[in-house]
């Protein structure tokens, strides 16, 4: 994979993530960052990655409740 499907691929999660008001619209939203997770893990994406959508989560799900 190119390194620009991964920038345009991890901005839409982030950009859904963001954009989440409910909890089961963030739970929509985790489903789809495991999915980018678990794709991206196969060809050796960065780890701080990872790290980084796990932190927008929990920032996003303290700010929902």
């Amino acid at each position: 994979m190119k390194t620009l499907q991964l920038k345009t691929s991890y901005h839409k999660v982030t950009t859904v993530i963001k954009s989440c008001e409910t909890k089961k619209q963030l739970e929509g939203a985790t489903k789809m960052a495991n999915q980018f997770k678990s794709i991206y893990k196969a060809v050796g994406y960065q780890r701080i990655l990872h790290y980084s959508l796990d932190r927008l989560i929990d920032k996003q799900n303290k700010w929902i409740q």
